[in-house]
């Protein structure tokens, strides 16, 4: 600690006195110190418990820094690591499943007819491959090969193009873009919008338009670089999906960032685990001779040359003192527990379960595992229903009403709910009954039950007035119709019986 001139004048006449101020200050400094600190949390300080962030910026400045590059590493992840590939696939598979699929409602009860014929079409186009531009894909698959590009590339582009589909003669085909052709270092204002990272936004700070590449920017040569520019598609013919984490953010980041360092981590460690055994197997021992004793006149032999494997039931001969030295195994034991703790670690982070990833039910019972089937879920539904269903599947059905309305459909008294996919129950004699217990109390509609399950209540009610009417004609009873068999297996009487026994 420096000496002011005060300290310099008192050390001079006395250095007892000049130490004691010295002392004094020392203890003021750390008391002040200590004060300082209670002011804050542990995060927040400066000491060696404390996180010290490298920096902070908006939404829109970090999304911008780092979408290239944590986009790039997604997809090497994906072609080269087997953990992150099972997590995005687990995590798709659970979400989309066989496709979210349209369930088209009137808001009259005299538009039973018409909604039959709207549904019908709707579903010839949803099931075609030719809604697709590329005629790969129809709505279902776009949805799994949709949320996939999402959930590795961090946002997908769906393009609206107003040609016909052949089979459904609804004018409408849906083209699907990865992120990479939304022009990412197109940052300017023009037309009195802002642009920002190809987005373009007006004075309330509303997206109406997107300017995007005719072809993939990877794909064009470097000549034509030099004259590679974006097109203006303006933003109701464009549906940009991506998670938002966080107000004003415009673009999307990969799912599962924060685990990519640890899935890379692990990844190496089990190949170095797999190295080290193969070393291990590989180097069986060494031949050595003994030529040193009272007497000894003995020189070393030149080794053998070294073989190039050694093969399984190899037997040595050796000559007089020599001996033969086995290498000794690694010990791989007690890795287990770490890598399983790594992996869950991993699946938390994509909103997964750990056997749902790696399919090792080994340690899972019929309540564990539902526990964690459940909360996967819940993680999947609020995707739905924050993501898919209101940013692409909503969009989508506005798109087809504009086709329709064009051809002098009124589609306005009709709604679309998207019927997610059906639950596969662990054990349907224990699932069963309380959802008939909950049914029948008035807890849960019959409409819901049906929907949770990825059945649709109006094709359901169909199918039941059909069936009944077949099995009326034909004058048929089976005991599984509870309007004449009743649960315990008695026989209920007929509407007409019932009045011919009353007196």
């Amino acid at each position: 600690m420096q000496s002011n001139i005060i300290d310099r004048v008192i050390g001079f006449f006395s250095a007892k006195q000049a130490l004691s101020r010295e002392v004094d200050r020392l203890q003021l400094g750390n008391l002040r110190k200590l004060e300082n600190s209670k002011m804050h949390y542990d995060a927040t300080g400066s000491g060696r418990r404390s996180i010290n962030a490298s920096g902070d910026g908006s939404a829109k400045a970090l999304v911008s820094s780092n979408l290239v590059k944590a986009r790039k590493n997604a997809r090497d992840l994906q072609r080269n690591n087997a953990i992150y590939d099972a997590a995005i696939q687990a995590k798709v598979h659970h979400t989309i499943g066989d496709g979210i699929r349209p369930s088209i409602t009137a808001k009259r009860k005299n538009q039973q007819r018409r909604l039959e014929v709207i549904q019908e079409r709707i579903n010839t186009w949803a099931n075609s491959v030719n809604c697709d531009v590329y005629g790969q894909s129809n709505l279902f698959a776009q949805q799994h090969l949709g949320w996939e590009t999402r959930s590795v590339s961090g946002e997908v582009l769906f393009v609206r193009q107003r040609t016909e589909e052949p089979e459904s003669g609804i004018h409408l085909q849906i083209k699907m873009l990865e992120g990479d052709y939304l022009d990412h270092g197109k940052s300017c204002t023009e037309n009195g919008n802002e642009i920002i990272n190809g987005v373009e936004f007006d004075s309330d700070d509303r997206p109406v338009a997107y300017w995007l590449f005719d072809q993939h920017p990877n794909d064009v040569g470097l000549f034509k670089k030099l004259t590679f520019k974006s097109k203006r598609f303006d933003a109701a013919n464009v549906i940009h999906l991506f998670d938002c984490k966080r107000p004003g953010q415009i673009r999307g980041l990969p799912d599962g960032l924060s685990a990519f360092t640890r899935i890379k981590n692990l990844d190496e460690f089990q190949d170095a685990r797999l190295d080290l055994m193969k070393i291990a197997a590989c180097f069986v021992g060494s031949v050595t001779q003994d030529i040193t004793g009272p007497g000894s006149t003995k020189t070393a032999k030149a080794g053998d040359p070294l073989p190039k494997q050694v093969e399984p039931g190899l037997l040595l001969r050796l000559n007089a003192n020599e001996k033969l030295e086995f290498n000794q195994p690694p010990n791989v034991s007690g890795q287990d527990s770490f890598v399983s703790e790594e992996l869950r670690l991993i699946a938390a982070v994509f909103g997964i379960s750990y056997e749902a990833m790696t399919g090792d039910y080994s340690k899972v019972n019929f309540t564990s595992g539902r526990m964690g089937w459940l909360s996967m879920h819940t993680k999947q539904q609020s995707d739905r229903t924050r993501m898919i269903v209101p940013l692409f599947l909503n969009r989508v059905w506005k798109w087809l009403q504009e086709a329709l309305e064009l051809e002098g459909v009124n589609t306005r008294d009709y709604s679309c709910q998207w019927i997610p996919p059906r639950r596969e129950m662990f054990d349907p004699g224990k699932e069963i009954p309380p959802l008939i217990k909950q049914i029948r109390a008035g807890l849960k509609p019959m409409q819901r039950a049906l929907i949770e399950q990825g059945d649709n209540p109006q094709t359901i009610l169909s199918q039941y007035q059909e069936w009944n009417k077949w099995l009326d004609d034909q004058t048929m009873i089976f005991d599984t119709d509870p309007r004449r068999v009743s649960g315990a297996g008695n026989t209920n009487p007929t509407p007409e019986n019932k009045d011919e026994e009353e007196p």
